[in-house]
């Protein structure tokens, strides 16, 4: 019987041990939530010269700046120019849209920095904000190339490989930049197949989009020699949000495509980007086993972006017209989405 009690008391000291170790544990993954350092760089070894946000884990509490915020959408606060924590750190890199930039998705950049993670994001020439040019927009598979010459140049500058886990690289994009991202883990692109859906699914806004780019090309054009393989091995993983021209994928590519793939797709509040369309053609052709699609009813396209001020659809309807439905239909919403997205999304860069 003493024996018996003896076993029983030490199972409890074991059980015990493992709550407060639980409960350390907890305590210990709270505290290590890092400040968010910012700093910007310029690559211009290139006849595309890029620039970069680098968003990153940092013990540094000053100097504070605040970006991405101006009297449309809200910002988030940084440490400008901090030195990076002595840590090794998974790298994220995310490409946006088109006609948008770094700034519209800051607010991922930071969460995920004050989780541990080294965030890049490159304004790509030509279809960013603050570069929207007509000739090298018709260059679309510079966009994956730009992902390439990001991670290549962090990897191969030793002030920021020190802190880079190099195996452990994924990439997250927006409506354009999620076709970016799925080029660069191994979707191949048809102009052909694209234009032959464009006839079928005329409403898709890429398909005016990619019509205005490639307007009087000659069908032997390089520019519509779409389906060159632009796959970086060292990416490992990848979060597709409410991809754009998704119906140029190869279907076979697709399905090639050995990588976890998160794809989220929003609600049907805008018309001209259907989800069942862009993200549906995507989904239907990615590999079960390693894909994951999650539908944000409740989101619209650009729910992914910056969190709207109160009164910014007001001031773009005087303006700025065209931009109007980045701040529509998700007003209340927005932030709760982005709750979800964080949590989800970090989740899912950890454990795959």
């Amino acid at each position: 019987m003493k024996m018996k009690n003896k076993i029983i008391l030490a199972f409890l000291c074991l059980l015990l041990n493992s709550i407060n170790l639980s409960a350390q544990s907890l305590s210990n993954s709270k505290k290590s939530f890092y400040k968010t350092g910012f700093r910007e760089i310029n690559i211009n070894d290139y006849l595309r010269p890029l620039q970069i946000a680098l968003v990153y884990p940092t013990s540094a509490k000053h100097p504070i700046a605040r970006i991405g915020d101006n009297e449309y959408i809200i910002g988030e606060n940084v440490i400008y120019d901090a030195k990076i924590s002595d840590k090794s750190f998974p790298l994220v890199i995310f490409s946006h849209g088109l006609n948008g930039s770094w700034d519209n998705h800051i607010w991922l950049a930071a969460a995920l920095s004050k989780r541990g993670f080294i965030v890049a994001m490159p304004n790509h020439p030509g279809t960013t904000l603050q570069d929207m040019d007509p000739q090298l927009a018709r260059d679309m598979l510079a966009r994956p190339e730009d992902i390439r010459r990001t991670i290549s140049y962090l990897l191969e500058t030793k002030q920021f490989s020190d802190h880079i886990d190099a195996n452990n690289i994924s990439i997250i994009g927006h409506s354009y930049g999620g076709w970016t991202a799925v080029e660069a883990i191994g979707g191949k692109s048809s102009a052909k197949v694209f234009k032959k859906e464009c006839r079928k699914y005329p409403i898709m806004l890429a398909c005016d989009v990619f019509n205005e780019q490639m307007k009087g090309l000659d069908e032997r054009s390089d520019f519509l020699k779409l389906d060159k393989d632009m796959k970086d091995p060292r990416i490992k993983r990848a979060v597709i949000l409410d991809i754009g021209f998704g119906r140029m994928f190869i279907p076979s590519s697709l399905s090639e495509i050995k990588i976890p793939v998160l794809v989220y797709s929003a609600g049907p509040f805008v018309e001209r980007i259907p989800a069942e369309l862009e993200t549906g053609y995507l989904t239907k052709y990615l590999p079960e086993k390693t894909s994951k699609h999650i539908v944000l009813n409740n989101a619209t396209h650009y729910s992914f972006m910056a969190i709207c001020r109160k009164n910014a659809i007001e001031l773009f309807k005087k303006d700025r017209p065209d931009q109007v439905p980045t701040c529509e239909f998700d007003t209340n919403e927005r932030a709760n989405i982005h709750t979800q997205l964080i949590k989800q999304i970090s989740s899912f860069l950890v454990n795959n």
